[in-house]
């Protein structure tokens, strides 16, 4: 009942409505122009250097080089020999504890030893 009182005088008076929202609009030009003047925003003006967020975003940027949406991670194993069957070994154990853990976001994982085999796979296929 009272939205359909609303509805016909939006329908009968829709030209007095967008006057209005002119006049409005048109009136509230100035004081959007002179807003840069009264408003000041400023990170540094906090109420003190230490409170949870300064704290939290120092240790961000102290143990963390940067942070990207949908970023890759990439573990570098180091050794004199790499091609040793252990390393290979380490390397799909590894990838196989990554691949059981319960990670949030994680989509794939691989390993050279893991597109190896796969490339064999198909290799072997062909013959």
């Amino acid at each position: 009942m009272v939205f359909d009182r609303l509805a016909n005088t939006v329908t009968k008076h829709y030209k007095l409505i967008i006057v209005i929202w002119v006049a409005l609009l048109l009136l509230s030009v100035p004081a959007m122009i002179g807003l840069g003047d009264v408003v000041s925003y400023d990170t540094e003006m906090t109420s003190g250097d230490r409170n949870e967020s300064t704290i939290a975003a120092e240790i961000i940027a102290d143990n963390f080089q940067g942070s990207v949406a949908n970023s890759t991670v990439i573990i570098v194993l180091q050794s004199d020999d790499m091609t040793t069957t252990e390393a290979r070994d380490f390397v799909l154990e590894l990838e196989n504890d990554l691949a059981s853990a319960d990670l949030a976001y994680m989509e794939n994982i691989g390993s050279i030893y893991a597109y190896s085999g796969t490339a064999l796979y198909m290799a072997v296929n062909e013959l």
